[in-house]
């Protein structure tokens, strides 16, 4: 699975495949979330973690799983050395966990080591490795922080409502209520769409899509899209393997 892929059942329930070390999966109760163990299902499997109809988003970090429920609840598993699950522990769980913090969760997203969440009221949280400035956020002293285990508020979008969040990598990027786009985190191959391949440390507006009325984001690995509302796609970032659909350059 990829950062940022989601995936929903007609009825709502919740079915995982493919590799599911690290717990990912959420269906390996016991199992082995510290040391790296090859197994994978070839076929999906339920996941009872909510009743069907109430499963809202899923989202496939790098090793790590999280599942927004219909009425906000956050739950995350798998691989949590770099707080990712946003339970307090640098540690995995196999099974799905409940991030007792954060309610009323809108929309949520996952990245390598990181992940992200809007509540419905537009605030953003971020938790996990902030090694590449994916987090967003500073320390009290204007430092850097190395990273967290808990959700914490990203001060620098106080004010802006954020309604959708996606997690590349190593890099992060929001929609806003006023249909504007802000990135942050690791700059290489202009992922962040700034005309610069420098990190961001707190999330900057892309001023290229100033004026653009843009509906939906999304991040891969080490590029980032956007569609505006009149239907029209904006690619950017690294397109080695053709990925931003705009020919040879």
């Amino acid at each position: 699975s990829r950062p940022g892929q989601h995936f929903k059942t007609r009825v709502n329930s919740l079915w995982t495949w493919g590799n599911a070390d690290f717990g990912r999966s959420g269906v390996d109760h016991g199992f082995d979330t510290v040391g790296y163990q090859s197994r994978e299902h070839f076929a999906p499997v339920e996941v009872n973690v909510l009743p069907q109809r109430l499963v809202h988003q899923i989202v496939c970090g790098g090793a790590h799983t999280l599942v927004v429920s219909a009425s906000g609840r956050l739950l995350s598993c798998g691989l949590g050395a770099q707080g990712q699950l946003g339970r307090g522990l640098f540690e995995g769980h196999g099974e799905f966990l409940p991030v007792d913090v954060l309610d009323n969760v809108a929309w949520a997203g996952g990245g390598f080591w990181h992940s992200a969440a809007a509540t419905k009221i537009g605030e953003l949280y971020t938790w996990g490795s902030n090694k590449d400035n994916q987090l967003g956020l500073l320390g009290e002293s204007g430092r850097v922080i190395e990273g967290s285990a808990f959700p914490l508020l990203v001060s620098a979008l106080k004010g802006t409502k954020v309604i959708q969040v996606e997690c590349g990598a190593y890099h992060t990027i929001a929609l806003t209520s006023d249909k504007e786009v802000y990135t942050w985190g690791k700059g290489a191959q202009g992922r962040l769409g700034h005309g610069s391949e420098s990190n961001e440390i707190i999330p900057r507006r892309v001023d290229a899509l100033r004026g653009v009325k843009i509906a939906s984001v999304a991040a891969g690995y080490d590029n980032s899209g956007a569609v505006s509302e009149d239907g029209r796609l904006w690619m950017w970032g690294h397109g080695g393997w053709n990925q931003l659909g705009v020919g040879s350059r």
